[in-house]
């Protein structure tokens, strides 16, 4: 019995000094010898390549926009002398943007200052009507006079503004009517008179293909190119590689431009949203969706949804034709083509004494609105989007916004608890004018840094709208640590700014 009460006694004995040994590991701040890595997990930019979008021409721009967007720049009409395209909007690429009036095409920074521009009245004799970027920046154009000369396609180097070739394209005394767009190595543009011609970027006539009526609207997917015509009740699906008629589909009335999404294209005809495969109507909904004289339809997509336009509403479907919600805009006000993007829904309007643009979440809920224009003569915006900025055009007078968002997220103080073995990090992080994209852990293991995306500590029944990060957000992530670790925080916004914090070094003793 005695030796029982011994070797528990020593049992007891050896917990305790064993509770005291872990008791006595503290961790302690020390002195950081790392530098941060870059920063490479950035949301996704892309360019805007054609007046009416993508290559589906689905006024959609397949990343996130700023919720609350600052004005970065804003070029009026002492720039462009002359007004600007009906149907332009302004087309970008990373490190410029193209403009286009009636009679000259401006290269931009993204800052708005002119790098180049070229006159096509004086040169050329010539009206501007369409433009695209491929290879080169792609100009359709229509003869100033008239009569017996024939539209051109006219091909400018991107960096210079010089011609690199040109073409006619249609019938004599034709012009540009279509957009244009540029993809798998070509080029594709129809005609006053019906038609459609295919140009490798090299400038070489591939193909012409005439349809009945003028050519308005083109838009590709795959493996096929949609047409759509001014007063044309027929939707062709050609052969991107021949012009081959592949399908047609004949509605009750005028069809507007097709955007393609998902497999289906999507027209409009008499106020009526239309989704058609493979030449057959799947569904038709009647939205009161409006078109424009040129037979522009005020559709968007989103990839995932369908925002429709008419006189006072958005009304959105998602891709089975149902529809999932609206935005009915304040009396007196009058909207025009809508842009889409993954979560933000830009729609442009004016007023009997005002232009302005609203930034919709989902194309729903109201985030901001921006007034673009305040005049006795108001003409309806335009809009684009490129690399995380949204651009807008207005006419008399001729002016052009880039609305976009440079501010780096905000990161409050970093809270470091040691128990168990493990590190828990917790920080605030905030973005007011785009939200945030994601929240990164960095620490050292095997003195490689590697990353850990953050938690919301606070969870969500529904995704609040403008999405998470408008307001302040706690954020909590959770890390072994033996020896010695390196951390800190990495804060990316839905624009692509990025804040870091300080590194701190932390060990066990």
């Amino acid at each position: 019995m005695r030796l029982v009460l011994l070797l528990a006694m020593a049992l007891l004995l050896l917990g305790c000094a064993e509770s005291a040994e872990s008791v006595e590991k503290k961790l302690v701040e020390v002195e950081p010898t790392k530098t941060p890595p870059e920063i490479t997990t950035l949301p996704q930019h892309h360019s805007w390549p054609s007046m009416k979008g993508d290559e589906s021409s689905g006024m959609f721009y397949p990343s996130s926009l700023p919720r609350k967007p600052e004005v970065k720049f804003r070029v009026s009409r002492e720039t462009y002398q002359s007004s600007l395209l009906p149907v332009s909007v302004p087309l970008a690429e990373k490190d410029v943007v193209f403009v286009a009036s009636r009679q000259k095409i401006y290269a931009l920074t993204p800052e708005g200052e002119t790098v180049w521009q070229k006159d096509f009245y004086d040169m050329y004799n010539r009206f501007v009507e369409s433009y695209a970027l491929g290879k080169h920046l792609y100009v359709g154009t229509s003869p100033t006079g008239g009569g017996g000369s024939a539209a051109v396609v006219v091909a400018l180097s991107k960096d210079s503004g010089k011609e690199v070739w040109r073409a006619e394209i249609g019938e004599a005394g034709g012009k540009v009517t279509s957009n244009m767009v540029v993809f798998d190595g070509k080029v594709r543009a129809g005609t006053v008179d019906g038609i459609i011609s295919c140009f490798t970027e090299s400038g070489e006539k591939l193909w012409e293909r005439k349809v009945d009526g003028i050519v308005r609207g083109l838009a590709y997917g795959e493996g096929s190119l949609f047409v759509t015509t001014e007063n044309g009740k027929r939707l062709y699906a050609l052969s991107p590689s021949s012009g081959e008629e592949l399908w047609s589909y004949e509605a009750e009335g005028t069809l507007t431009t097709p955007l393609y999404v998902q497999g289906m294209v999507i027209t409009s005809s008499y106020g009526k949203v239309m989704a058609l495969k493979d030449g057959k109507l799947l569904w038709a909904r009647n939205a009161g969706v409006r078109s424009d004289s040129s037979g522009n339809s005020y559709i968007a997509t989103s990839g995932k949804q369908i925002f429709a336009v008419s006189w006072n509403k958005l009304t959105v479907f998602d891709l089975k034709g149902n529809a999932v919600g609206n935005f009915t805009l304040p009396e007196g006000e009058e909207p025009g083509i809508p842009l889409a993007s993954e979560d933000v829904v830009v729609l442009p309007t004016k007023s009997p004494n005002a232009a302005k643009i609203y930034l919709l979440w989902r194309g729903q809920f109201l985030l901001d609105s921006f007034k673009v224009l305040e005049s006795d003569e108001v003409w309806m915006p335009s809009v684009s989007a490129a690399y995380g900025s949204i651009y807008v055009a207005v006419r008399v007078p001729d002016m052009v916004y880039r609305l976009g968002d440079e501010e780096k997220p905000e990161i409050g103080e970093i809270n470091v608890e040691f128990a168990s073995g493990s590190l828990k990090i917790q920080t605030t992080v905030k973005d007011a004018q785009s939200g945030i994209y994601r929240v990164l852990l960095f620490y050292t293991q095997n003195s490689e840094w590697v990353s850990k995306d953050m938690q919301l500590s606070r969870r969500y029944v529904m995704e609040p709208i403008g999405g998470y990060g408008l307001e302040e957000e706690q954020y909590e992530a959770e890390i072994p640590i033996g020896g010695k670790v390196e951390i800190f925080v990495a804060a990316i916004d839905n624009a692509g700014n990025y804040a870091v914090s300080e590194i701190r070094a932390y060990a066990v003793e």
